[in-house]
């Protein structure tokens, strides 16, 4: 009885390609050889693009909305997290679900949490890692005072959570 050695570097695999053969350069007109043949790269970076976007609208948590800021109309994009008690957090940057913050739990207060009315009668829950990761997506400010007490209850909350 005899068996296919799976490490024969002579024995073709499902990853390997039969030779092609190769082009008769002398065929080629002057004119086709001056024609740039790379439009492989942009076709496969608008097909990733595309594949990639086609993913972020099939998730239920993304949203796109339109703001007009300093005469410029920009869009943002970001995560909302699940309003039910004991949902997992969702990061309203990155959309990385935080897997051991929930929802109504004392991890609320690890992130800054914002309220989007979007003009309509949704609202979305949104947790930020610090006032500023907020302010930098949302090109906005957010005042002084807002951003200490924010610091004080995180701080407070961090403290808690290692003594646990």
């Amino acid at each position: 009885m005899s068996y296919d050695d799976n490490m024969d570097p002579n024995l073709l695999d499902e990853y390997d390609f039969e030779p092609v053969d190769e082009m008769n350069y002398s065929e080629v007109s002057s004119k086709e050889a001056s024609i740039p043949v790379n439009n492989s790269n942009s076709q496969n970076r608008l097909r990733q693009k595309k594949i990639f976007n086609d993913a972020k609208n099939a998730d239920k948590g993304y949203c796109k909305i339109t703001r007009k800021i300093k005469n410029r109309t920009i869009q943002i994009e970001y995560y909302h997290t699940n309003k039910n008690t004991g949902a997992t957090i969702r990061n309203a940057m990155t959309g990385i679900y935080e897997s051991n913050n929930r929802v109504g739990k004392p991890d609320e207060d690890l992130f800054f949490k914002v309220v989007m009315c979007t003009g309509g009668s949704t609202t979305h829950t949104l947790f930020c890692d610090s006032p500023e990761q907020f302010e930098r997506q949302f090109m906005c400010e957010i005042s002084r005072p807002v951003k200490e007490k924010w610091f004080e209850k995180s701080h407070q909350a961090r403290v808690l959570r290692a003594a646990n």
